[in-house]
């Protein structure tokens, strides 16, 4: 299986490939999380993200945003694809990291770039 993670630790988004199922369990592993929550992007691609990536009170934690689009999410994401029946997939071929890079946002960690790209969306 195949799938995309965007680490805003990092500022990168990568391919990935294994052999085990795309459920919540490798999420969290992957994400490093305990709770994970769906998020439609387009069209037969999803995303997971850390159901609770908005209130790290470590001060550590990094944000993204898509360029245009008013949510931020915090930490670390998974983009794969999704079955007509609603199972995670690999995500489709056509949709690689260039696609992602296009409009992935970084934010940092500092409160106020949150505050601002929101401010940018409306």
């Amino acid at each position: 299986m195949r799938f995309l993670m965007i680490d805003p630790f990092a500022k990168t988004i990568r391919e990935h490939h294994t052999p085990k199922p795309l459920n919540r369990e490798l999420f969290r592993a992957e994400i490093g999380c305990e709770w994970v929550q769906r998020v439609k992007l387009a069209g037969q691609v999803e995303m997971w993200i850390d159901e609770q990536g908005l209130f790290d009170a470590t001060g550590q934690q990094q944000f993204f945003t898509f360029h245009g689009y008013g949510a931020i999410h915090g930490g670390r994401a998974i983009v794969c694809g999704t079955s007509k029946l609603g199972d995670s997939i690999s995500v489709p071929a056509s949709f690689g990291t260039a696609v992602l890079e296009r409009h992935v946002q970084w934010l940092g960690g500092e409160r106020r770039a949150q505050a601002v790209a929101l401010e940018a969306v409306r």
